[in-house]
């Protein structure tokens, strides 16, 4: 009878930290996120529980051991409905359902085995832990390489389970890599069981090994050679190599190169000396296959390498990523950037200058208007990632901004490098803040342009959308339905059983632009000042498209007389940059596209 209330005391301990913690973190029931944390949560069962309840206990047979661990699967299912009853609704229960086979069940049953193994053949409990640690430490340190030197941004793990990628990229598929991986974990688990009864049988753990040599092959991560394979299209500049799924012109090319310098130049960095490795993707899906990132973005600074959808010259995003990768040098560390993201997405809002239309000093003074208890610490180290993301990308930047303005690069290139800021600015940060509100607040903001912001700043956190992996799987879905009414029916009310007001997105769409002879010919003069500068704009993009750059660097001329901005001035500088042949070296393509 004590045995078994041992045993209830430990479910019911697990069970309300399962409720206590799911209520805190607001950590929808039955979605990925609740799943992946359980998995790590179940190394507690293995570590502790196990050796804890059994260890030396006499007639203790392997099946009640198994039986106590995927207990604990039952009280995750309890926890979760009891969940979705009083604490929050559930998106979807047979979207869920799914992560307990590929995630929790494997990872415990190869956890139980081992923990079984141990049992019987280690002299004293922290042996035990040791070997445990040992064990998930040993794979760990594979997926750590190739998280630093591969552009995987997934992995899978025995134990630990299967990571997609950055969770804002809100589709999490499951690949066949994922299936192997799951099974991967039974027949270790399986292993370990019959190594207990079988000793003469070890040898064979060797062969358990051998998918750790070929783990691109299986999928389980990829390099760089495998990721360059898949885009057909490469070529060489002066200062990157690019690979692409689609021909590129010249122009474009050019264009990196011109980018380049201007970062280089205005964040005082000597040019590069390597290549930066650019990728450039048609297709978010394959994106997402080879990086772990599908809508996402990547600059990598210990890569030196970016990872993109498509390419446009005209878009300051790609200026934000090259950054990442271009300041490698001022903070020498394992990553080659500062851990704090206000440091690193701030200097690359800065070279960046502009979201949409508007500078980082007019969004910085929107958002203040907008969150009226706006502080710095709101975006600084982990609160960063909790922001609705304009709002911590506008804000960062606008600091950056800030602090570079008022103080230069050179104390901000210290700053970044790792010195503190008392050490490095002449007043305290609070007192820095001061100045930078009312700076902030010196932005010409009027009610239009406040309006037009609106739509953006009323955007929620990644983290605060309602089910969105559940949704964008909907998406995905609904992707693959084509023109079938029906199927396309099903999965736009799957989608909206799991937010009641969601709207279902197009999905990831290349933006259109009219042919030029329809802009040419299109009568602008009943067009506001706004919608002028975009039509100017819109033609200076069809020229560039014809290397016509004379016509376009006329239209941006045009565009910068209504509304002058920075960002149409550097598209000018980039114009002219390519008008008068001050590309030095021209691009040279190493391998032709597959058409």
């Amino acid at each position: 009878m004590s045995k078994c209330k041992t045993i209830y005391f430990d479910y019911t301990l697990v069970l309300i930290y399962s409720i206590v913690s799911q209520k805190s973190f607001s950590i929808t029931p039955w979605s990925f996120e609740d799943h992946f944390i359980w998995t790590q949560l179940l190394h507690l069962v293995a570590f502790v529980f196990i050796p804890l309840r059994f260890y030396k206990k006499a007639g203790v047979s392997p099946h009640q051991v198994y039986r106590y661990a995927f207990g604990f699967l039952i009280v995750h299912a309890v926890s979760q409905f009891i969940s979705s009853l009083f604490l929050m609704p559930t998106c979807s229960f047979w979207y869920g359902l799914r992560w307990y086979f590929l995630l929790e069940a494997p990872s415990l049953f190869l956890l139980t085995s081992l923990s079984l193994f141990l049992i019987q053949h280690c002299s004293r409990r922290r042996y035990i832990y040791l070997w445990l640690i040992c064990f998930v430490t040993f794979f760990g340190l594979f997926i750590v390489y190739d998280l630093l030197e591969t552009p995987t941004l997934f992995f899978f793990h025995p134990s630990i389970g299967y990571y997609p990628g950055p969770l804002y990229d809100h589709w999490i598929p499951i690949p066949r890599s994922l299936i192997f991986a799951s099974l991967w974990s039974v027949v270790a688990g399986i292993f370990f069981y019959m190594w207990t009864r079988k000793r003469q049988i070890g040898f064979l753990g060797f062969i358990l090994l051998l998918p750790l040599l070929i783990r691109s092959t299986l999928g389980l991560h990829q390099t760089h050679q495998t990721v360059q394979s898949a885009l057909p299209s490469h070529y060489t500049t002066q200062f990157t190599q690019v690979f692409s799924d689609q021909a590129l012109r010249s122009s474009q090319l050019q264009s990196m190169d011109y980018y380049i310098q201007r970062i280089s130049k205005t964040i005082a960095l000597p040019l590069p000396t390597n290549p930066i490795k650019i990728y450039i993707y048609s297709d978010p899906r394959q994106k997402k296959r080879l990086t772990g990132t599908h809508l996402t973005m990547i600059g990598n600074p210990r890569q030196r390498s970016l990872h993109i959808l498509d390419f446009s010259t005209w878009d300051l995003l790609f200026v934000h990523e090259l950054t990442h990768a271009l300041s490698s040098p001022l903070r020498q560390n394992i990553l080659s950037m500062p851990l704090n993201p206000l440091l690193t997405e701030g200097l690359a809002m800065y070279t960046q200058k502009y979201m949409g239309p508007y500078n980082l000093q007019q969004w910085g003074k929107a958002i203040v208007r907008f969150r009226k208890q706006t502080t710095l610490a709101n975006i600084d180290q982990i609160s960063f990632y909790r922001q609705p993301p304009l709002h911590a990308y506008g804000l960062a930047g606008a600091w950056i901004d800030y602090l570079i303005q008022t103080y230069g690069i050179d104390r901000y290139k210290k700053y970044y490098g790792g010195q503190p800021f008392s050490n490095v600015y002449p007043s305290p940060q609070h007192e820095v803040e001061k100045q930078w509100f009312a700076w902030m607040d010196q932005a010409v903001l009027t009610e239009e342009i406040y309006n037009t912001m609106l739509s953006s700043l009323e955007r929620k956190s990644v983290f605060e959308v309602k089910c969105p992996h559940e949704i964008a799987h909907a998406l995905y879905k609904i992707e693959q339905c084509h023109d079938e009414q029906p199927c396309k029916g099903y999965w736009e009310a799957y989608a909206k059983g799991c937010s009641e007001n969601y709207t279902i997105p197009k999905g990831y769409q290349k933006p259109i632009i009219k042919p030029l002879g329809t802009l040419l010919a299109t009568d602008i003069d009943h067009y506001t000042a706004l919608q002028k500068n975009k039509h100017y704009i819109d033609i200076a993009k069809q020229y560039e498209k014809i290397d016509d750059f004379a016509s376009a660097l006329t239209y941006v001329e045009k565009a910068m007389a209504i509304v002058p901005s920075e960002v149409l001035a550097i598209q000018r500088d980039r114009l002219s940059f390519l008008l008068d042949g001050s590309a030095k070296k021209n691009p040279v393509q190493t391998k032709s596209p597959q058409l």
